[in-house]
């Protein structure tokens, strides 16, 4: 038996955001909300591509793997995806706001992530959405589709969330931001519709990380620095102003 999927996408995703997440301890280090928010994402998007990378194993043995063990793990994949698309947009919204996410927003995840839960619980014994025959066949549900869109569902939310300050970012954020949006929404559609048996979707979301780090992570820590720059610069013109004066 061969695998079924190509994972190298994958693995090499899983590598990256590894690394990635240890830089982010390092650089951004400290209790900030928003930081720890990020982080959190992070973490919850690498376990998300390990378990992707197991799944594409688990159902490529299918016929020696158990099938309740099949079930449960891929089960778990796709809660820990919804899990994922909700940090996205807790994360956004703290962003944007200040705030962690409240009101009509907090609502609207809660009632996603919990029909999410009702849906893989009853597809444990109906196959709405994936099931596995007693040869071990994996099969798409009816309702597949309908998982995925839910899951993209906050992928979408969270750029919309991103959009409301749209025009009053730089020129270089709203560049990085729409081609977040592309490869975010993209990247999942090409892997479900196209090519359903190489493992880009993780792959393309961490690539989104990185252009986050690059459009609303960095551009404050460079604000810092800059700061802290024309502050040192500062007090050397005043030292020389001090001894001129002398």
């Amino acid at each position: 038996m061969e695998l079924r999927y190509n994972i190298h996408y994958g693995i090499a995703a899983a590598i990256y955001l590894a690394f990635l997440y240890m830089f982010m301890v390092l650089q951004y280090g400290g209790k900030a909300k928003v930081n720890k928010a990020f982080r959190k994402m992070v973490v919850l998007l690498i376990i998300a591509d390990v378990l992707d990378i197991v799944t594409a194993i688990t159902i490529s043995y299918s016929t020696i793997v158990p099938f309740h063990f099949n079930m449960i793990l891929n089960s778990v994949y796709f809660f820990m995806l919804v899990l994922l698309g909700g940090q996205l947009v807790k994360y956004v919204y703290l962003y944007n706001y200040g705030v962690e996410i409240k009101g009509i927003h907090r609502t609207i995840v809660s009632g996603m992530t919990l029909a999410y839960v009702v849906m893989l619980i009853i597809n444990y014994n109906t196959g709405i959405s994936f099931y596995f025959m007693e040869d071990g066949t994996y099969y798409h549900g009816k309702l597949y589709l309908l998982s995925f869109c839910m899951a993209l569902f906050f992928v979408v939310y969270a750029i919309g969330i991103l959009c409301v300050d749209f025009k009053q970012r730089n020129k270089k954020q709203r560049i990085i931001l729409i081609m977040f949006s592309v490869i975010q929404v993209v990247g999942p559609i090409i892997q479900a519709t196209l090519v359903p048996n190489v493992l880009i979707g993780m792959y393309c979301c961490s690539l989104g990380v990185v252009m986050m780090i690059f459009s609303l992570e960095t551009p404050d820590y460079a604000k810092m620095v800059k700061a802290m720059d024309a502050l040192e610069e500062a007090e050397k013109e005043a030292t020389i102003a001090k001894e001129q004066a002398i």
